[in-house]
């Protein structure tokens, strides 16, 4: 990120309560390994703006099931047990350890599945945004 965008983010926060919203798309091949560079990318920024991140999946009257928000919810929250990882190889163990990394610089967080066409999980989408200012910082 350019030094531009941390400098207008600041003084934006310096007068508001600032929050930015991560925002993925739901899509019928989706793998772990999408999920897990959308909650890097997400904790890069959160780190590199420092303002909370909600994280969102746009198009839910696409999505076929929760599945979806499940694997980003794990994936966020660094939850190894509950994603299903193969077996064995270099590339796994990649996976599992930047999976544990997420978990080490984590916060405790849900995923809003919101349709911006239809209007689909807006309020609790904006519940979160109020949530990071909560003094518990619990977006569970």
């Amino acid at each position: 990120m350019r030094s531009a965008g941390r400098a207008i983010v600041s003084s934006v926060a310096s007068r508001f309560r600032t929050s930015a919203i991560f925002l993925g798309e739901v899509v019928a091949d989706y793998s772990l390994e999408d999920a897990l560079t959308a909650a890097l990318l997400a904790k890069v920024v959160e780190l590199k703006l420092d303002v909370g991140v909600v994280p969102a999946l746009n198009k839910a009257d696409q999505a076929r099931d929760e599945g979806l928000r499940e694997l980003w919810t794990s994936v966020m929250r660094g939850e190894l047990e509950a994603v299903k990882v193969k077996e064995g190889g270099v590339a796994t163990d990649a996976l599992i350890d930047l999976i544990q990394a997420v978990r080490s610089f984590g916060t405790p967080t849900r995923v809003a599945l919101v349709s911006a066409r239809d209007g689909t999980g807006l309020e609790e989408l904006f519940d979160m945004l109020v949530e990071v200012w909560c003094a518990c910082g619990d977006l569970t």
